[in-house]
């Protein structure tokens, strides 16, 4: 090979153009390498070049959105913030935030999280849970049937209904255990009503909550208004009405306004508040207000709502904007299961209406 050119290396000896020894990678006078860092510039892009078809077809760089979302959905089933095998309001936000962002639809959100929550259910998914949980994998010898039933009960209380479901299901020999799963798929009716006093005029009808009065009521705190339940089913009711800001309050039970405690009995129309003729109403408005939403909730079910009793005294008792933060997102959180698991023999029912100056 023959260079077009003289030209110097780097150790300072000409090379001769019409050399016929001439090699391009060492000096022809003195055999030195002409460019040492040649084979580690060639080496160092090779490695480059490998480390970016690694990282390409792992999930660092292109990462599968489904099962990005999958996991994280499994990472808050397993009580990242609330309990084990629920997601509470905040964590739920944050998932839609990273279904948005992986470009999932809200669709097929749902479908993910669905699944994934009956994995969890069913055992299979894989997480770790606790080994007092009846459900956990864990737990290979069957449990003795009064231990299940109690188990079952607690759960129930504590609205966990498809794992307290899932344990009684194992035990279809057992009156008291088909008693309970029964409980749980028996639809348990509510009829609810509302009447309402504007200043100056008399009551109005009593109306069920699908009348059109009530779609698009509007009341001041000059006004009153009561509630009317009757159950198809000797059950435990609690109402808590919940402004826009986050005020909470126990219509029923509740001793200030009522004469009767849970248990509902079975086919009686109960008023709210029924002490005499007396109303629920409604407190000013600050001034820098002039409407808000106020929801009422209504919860039933053939057990006690411990979680809900629980959550509602620690929204009561908390001392700190923190805690009572918490508290309260922990009683939303409980509600909106009952709403969202849809068992038949869990009853849920909520009314908006505007509260305006």
């Amino acid at each position: 090979m023959k260079l077009k050119r003289e030209w110097k290396c780097k150790c300072g000896h000409p090379n001769d153009p019409a050399q016929e020894e001439y090699s391009w990678r060492r000096c022809s006078v003195c055999d030195k390498k002409r460019w040492p860092w040649l084979w580690w510039a060639v080496g160092g892009l090779v490695t480059l070049v490998a480390v970016i078809v690694l990282l390409s077809t792992s999930d660092f760089i292109f990462p599968d959105p489904e099962k990005a979302f999958t996991e994280q959905c499994r990472k808050y089933l397993e009580g990242v913030e609330g309990k084990s095998g629920e997601i509470t309001q905040r964590e739920q936000d944050r998932i839609d935030r990273i279904g948005k962002k992986l470009g999932i639809a809200r669709q097929e959100m749902d479908a993910i999280c669905e699944r994934v929550k009956k994995e969890t259910a069913e055992g299979t998914s894989g997480t770790t849970t606790s080994p007092s949980d009846p459900n956990s994998p864990e737990q290979s010898k069957p449990i003795p049937l009064q231990k299940a039933i109690a188990d079952a009960k607690q759960l129930l209380e504590q609205g966990r209904f498809r794992k307290a479901d899932l344990l009684l299901l194992k035990y279809p020999d057992s009156p008291e255990a088909v008693s309970l799963h029964q409980s749980l798929e028996m639809p348990l009716r509510v009829e609810v009503g509302m009447q309402y006093q504007r200043t100056g005029e008399k009551p109005s009808a009593i109306f069920s909550l699908e009348h059109k009065s009530l779609k698009s009521l509007v009341l001041t705190h000059m006004d009153n208004y009561r509630l009317f339940f009757a159950c198809s089913d000797t059950c435990y009711l609690q109402i808590f009405q919940i402004d826009g800001d986050g005020k909470v309050a126990r219509l029923f039970p509740n001793l200030e306004y009522n004469l009767k405690e849970n248990p509902i009995e079975q086919g009686i129309r109960y008023p709210s508040p029924s002490k005499g003729d007396d109303w629920f109403y409604l407190a000013e408005l600050p001034n820098r207000q002039t409407s808000i939403n106020e929801t009422i909730y209504l919860v039933a079910a053939r057990w006690p709502a411990i979680d809900l009793v629980e959550a509602y005294g620690s929204v009561i008792k908390a001392t700190t904007e923190t805690e009572r933060e918490k508290a309260f997102q922990t009683l939303m959180d409980n509600l909106r299961f009952r709403k969202d698991y849809g068992f038949p023999g869990v009853f849920f029912q909520e009314i908006t209406f505007l509260h305006q100056r």
